[in-house]
C-alpha cells in the first residue's frame, strides 16, 4: 500500500531567517569593499571621494525635505524602519575599501621592507611574539626600534625612525623569549613563494614584509615588553611543561594542541592522519572551546559574585585565553561571538547567530583588514 500523502501538520520545521540583521549586512558590505580595493588597487583618495559622495546622497534628501516637500519621496519608507537603506551598505563598502588601502604599507626609507636585498644592515628590535620552534630553526617576530644600513654611503633617514616587523630565523634550540631586546646584523630579503603556497602573502597578513636568516644576534636586554602579555605567555609555557610532565608523547603534544593551540609538537604524520580522517578540527581552537570556557566560568562565578561580576570575569577570561592560544582569526572570531553572547545573557537578550557573526567579522575587518 502506498504511503499516505504528507499533511499540512507535518513535523518538519521551517527555518526562519530574521529580517533585521544590521551587523551581518554591514559586515558583508564592508568585506566587499576589502575585496574591491584588493582587485582595483585604486588610491585612497578615490575611496575617500566615493565615501563622501555616498554620505552626501544620504544627507541631501533629508536636508531638502525640510524646505521642499517633494524631496520627502526620496526618503526611506517609514513602514519599514528596521531595514538598512541601500545607500548605507554602499557607503560601508567604500569605507571598507578605504580601510584596506589605509592598511597597506608605504615602502619608504622609513619602512624595513625598503632595505630588502640592499646589503648588510644593523638593527635593534624587540621580540614581539612567543618564539616559534621548528625542526631546523626558531622563528622570531621582531618589532624594529632602529635600522642602519652598513654598506650605504649615506643614511636617508635617522636609524631610530625606521619601523616595521621582520621575521628572524635563528638556529633551532637557541633560547629567546617574548620581550627580549636584541641586536641583529644581517641581510634582509623578501619572503619567498613556494609553488602553490605564497609565504610572502602569508607573512604579509601578519604585517611582516622582510625575512632575515643566518644573522649575527646579540641579546641586549630581557623583559622589555608588555608585562601582562609576558605573564600570559609564561602561563602558556608553564601549562605546556605540566602537560609534558604528566603525559607521554604524543598524548602531551595532542593536549597542547587542543588546549593551548600549540601544534608544534605534533608530527607531520599525525597531522596528516587527522586530515585524512576528517578530524583535524579536534586540534583547532574554535568556538566550541570558547563556549565551554565561558559557560564554565560563568556558572562557577555567577553564584559567588553575582551575574554582573560573573559575566565580567567570563569576558576577561575569554580575552586572556584568546591571547594565550595565539589569537588567530578563528579564535578572535569565536572570542568576539562568545563575549557578545555573554553580554546578551547579562541584559536578557538572545543573540542571533548570523548577526553576531557579522558583528565579529565587522570588528575584525576594522581592526585588521588582513586577518579575516
Amino acid at each position: 500500500m502506498p504511503d499516505p500523502p504528507a499533511t499540512p501538520n507535518s513535523t518538519a520545521k521551517e527555518i526562519k531567517i530574521p529580517h533585521f540583521m544590521p551587523f551581518f549586512w554591514l559586515a558583508c558590505a564592508f568585506a566587499s569593499g576589502l575585496l574591491l580595493a584588493d582587485l582595483l588597487k585604486a588610491p585612497a583618495l578615490v575611496w575617500i571621494i566615493l565615501s563622501a559622495l555616498t554620505l552626501l546622497l544620504w544627507l541631501l534628501p533629508r536636508i531638502l525635505s525640510k524646505f521642499w516637500a517633494p524631496a520627502r519621496l526620496l526618503l526611506p519608507n517609514s513602514a519599514h524602519p528596521r531595514r538598512l537603506p541601500l545607500i548605507a551598505l554602499v557607503a560601508f563598502c567604500f569605507l571598507g575599501a578605504l580601510r584596506y588601502q589605509a592598511a597597506q604599507p608605504q615602502i619608504t626609507p622609513s619602512h624595513a621592507a625598503y632595505y630588502n636585498y640592499k646589503g648588510l644592515v644593523q638593527l635593534t628590535g624587540v621580540i614581539s611574539a612567543p618564539p616559534d620552534q621548528r625542526d631546523t630553526y626558531t622563528a622570531l617576530e621582531i618589532e624594529l626600534e632602529s635600522l642602519e644600513p652598513i654598506e650605504a654611503q649615506s643614511l636617508l633617514v635617522p636609524p631610530e625612525t625606521v619601523r616595521g616587523k621582520i621575521l628572524l630565523q635563528v638556529l633551532s634550540g637557541t633560547i629567546y623569549h617574548y620581550g627580549d631586546r636584541i641586536s641583529i646584523r644581517g641581510n634582509l630579503q623578501t619572503p619567498p613563494d613556494y609553488g602553490d603556497f605564497s609565504y610572502q602573502d602569508y607573512l604579509a597578513r601578519q604585517g611582516i614584509y622582510s625575512l632575515m636568516s643566518y644573522a649575527h644576534v646579540e641579546l641586549r636586554e630581557e623583559n622589555t615588553s608588555n608585562p601582562i602579555l609576558a605573564a600570559i605567555y609564561r602561563l602558556k609555557d608553564l601549562s605546556r611543561e605540566v602537560l609534558q610532565h604528566n603525559f607521554p608523547s604524543p598524548e602531551s603534544d595532542l593536549l597542547s594542541g587542543i588546549l593551548l593551540g600549540d601544534e608544534s609538537g605534533l608530527s607531520q604524520q599525525l597531522k596528516a592522519a587527522y586530515q585524512l580522517t576528517g578530524t583535524a578540527h579536534i586540534i583547532a581552537i574554535s568556538g566550541f572551546n570558547i563556549a565551554i570556557l565561558a559557560g564554565l566560568i560563568t556558572s562557577l562565578l555567577n553564584r559567588a559574585l553575582g551575574t554582573k561580576w560573573g559575566t565580567l570575569a567570563a569576558i576577561i577570561t575569554i580575552g586572556i585565553y584568546t591571547i594565550l592560544v595565539g589569537a588567530d582569526a578563528a579564535v578572535v572570531r569565536a572570542a568576539i561571538m562568545g563575549i557578545a553572547g555573554a553580554m546578551g545573557a547579562l541584559i536578557g537578550r538572545r543573540q542571533n547567530g548570523l548577526n553576531t557573526l557579522g558583528l565579529a567579522a565587522f570588528i575584525m575587518c576594522i581592526l585588521d583588514p588582513n586577518m579575516p
